[in-house]
């Protein structure tokens, strides 16, 4: 999808969703997930006792509210090319802020264009923007512990176009800091298709607006830039069950956050923090970079 019809498609959802989690996804369950990795990985991975994490493609912020509101010191910045999709998130901040929830202080918006990403990151002065009082004085120049993105790079017109992205996300990074990248796998995603098929069901093609991750071509071209530390498959069981066993029994329908999806999402939680993973084949896959 070109760049100005992958901006109508988002700034349409922002209008119809506003703040709230559809508007960047149609499942809560993979949401449990994502967010339960990024907190894990950034656990391990960084160290500073006040972090500083910058997300490409933020959306309406759901993804920053629910680390900052479980980290004591993390300072988040979240950048997205869709303005209305900020101005949602920073309708967020104002409504938390109001509410006595003063984690958001730690927090900044801006309206940014992935492809064109530079250091030092700072916020469009022309575009929306809130920058919290304990981290706008580090925008200037920022040292930054991680980036990451969730289904962003999918969302780009070309593999070609990831890796310019992958590698500005990689430029605005010091030496050892992290890139955790959550997106789809075309690779998995294929072998997915593969069980679906075995159970009698028809492939699953991606969303029209959507080019996932092609590995071989994509991740081995970035290695010459970043290391590739871990590839975790934190949602390997989660997207067994909803894209293939559960539609194989239900008429072939994808049905998001039943109470099966539930279990699921709990039991998958369970095998990821014991270190367990249940294979490479779920379709989100996290792959975590480090600067050398």
């Amino acid at each position: 999808m070109k760049k100005t019809e992958n901006l109508a498609h988002w700034e349409s959802w922002a209008a119809e969703h506003g703040t709230e989690l559809r508007a960047t996804t149609k499942c809560v369950s993979i949401k449990r997930l994502e967010i339960e990795a990024l907190v894990r990985q950034l656990g391990q991975r960084v160290s500073r006792s006040e972090p500083l994490v910058l997300e490409v493609g933020c959306g309406n912020g759901v993804n920053g509210f629910a680390l900052v509101s479980r980290h004591p010191t993390l300072r988040y910045v979240g950048l997205d090319f869709s303005p209305t999709m900020i101005t949602n998130a920073i309708q967020a901040v104002e409504r938390r802020r109001a509410q006595g929830e003063g984690f958001v202080e730690r927090m900044a918006f801006g309206v940014a264009d992935a492809r064109e990403l530079a250091h030092p990151v700072g916020l469009d002065r022309g575009q929306p923007h809130f920058a919290g009082s304990a981290v706008a004085d580090r925008l200037a120049s920022p040292t930054l512990d991680a980036v990451f993105t969730d289904r962003m790079l999918i969302n780009l017109s070309s593999p070609d176009e990831q890796l310019v992205v992958m590698r500005r996300i990689a430029a605005v990074l010091p030496t050892g800091g992290c890139y955790f990248m959550i997106e789809n796998s075309a690779q998995t995603h294929a072998t997915l298709n593969g069980v679906r098929r075995a159970l009698g069901l028809p492939n699953r093609p991606p969303a029209e607006y959507n080019v996932f991750i092609d590995e071989p071509r994509v991740v081995k071209a970035f290695e010459d830039t970043m290391t590739l530390a871990e590839v975790e498959d934190f949602s390997a069981l989660h997207d067994l069950l909803l894209y293939a066993v559960a539609p194989a029994i239900e008429d072939g329908q994808v049905q998001y956050d039943t109470p099966l999806m539930g279990k699921v999402t709990d039991a998958a939680l369970a095998l990821a923090n014991a270190g367990i993973s249940a294979g490479a084949f779920g379709q989100n896959r996290l792959w975590v970079w480090q600067k050398p």
